[in-house]
């Protein structure tokens, strides 16, 4: 079997869409263009990520979802410095020592590192009866806010500060 030059020829001027149409490519033109020239750079081309998360990008987007988007990319903890895949990152923050982190009682931002310091030593909302009588200092509370709260009602009736009107 012989090829047919001439058949050949007319199936290369066929006017064709690009094969990436359908990922936004609106490039059209003859068949032979787009085979020699056209396919090799198209933008619209997918590939799969080579960070190794799995999907196909377009050639176009490629930069910007290794930089920005890609789970498997590496980051750094701004808090800490330590490096990441983005994906774990979330996970991080639930545990790096040097995360923000609000007092449940107080409301103070600190890094999660000092927060159990604080919540031993510092926070006036969790060491004494706090509002129930300013000189109380009565403390510790276990460390569970369902525990401090049942301590802290306990307490309350029990509180001599309060319950024989001493004054500061």
């Amino acid at each position: 079997i012989h090829p047919d030059i001439a058949v050949r020829r007319e199936i290369d001027r066929l006017p064709v869409l690009c094969e990436n149409y359908e990922n936004g490519c609106d490039w059209t033109g003859k068949l032979k263009n787009h085979e020699h020239d056209h396919k090799a750079i198209c933008e619209y081309k997918t590939m799969r990520c080579p960070l190794g998360c799995g999907k196909r990008i377009p050639l176009g987007k490629l930069r910007k979802h290794e930089q920005d988007e890609c789970i498997f990319r590496k980051v750094h903890c701004p808090h800490c410095r330590s490096q990441m895949l983005a994906g774990d990152y979330n996970d991080h923050l639930l545990s790096c020592p040097n995360a923000p982190y609000a007092c449940g009682h107080c409301h103070t931002e600190m890094p999660r590192s000092e927060m159990v310091s604080h919540m031993l030593l510092n926070c006036r909302e969790q060491l004494c009866c706090s509002g129930w009588h300013p000189q109380c200092g009565e403390f510790p509370w276990e460390n569970t806010q369902t525990t401090i709260c049942l301590q802290k009602e306990l307490h309350k009736i029990n509180c001599e500060w309060i319950l024989y009107g001493f004054t500061s």
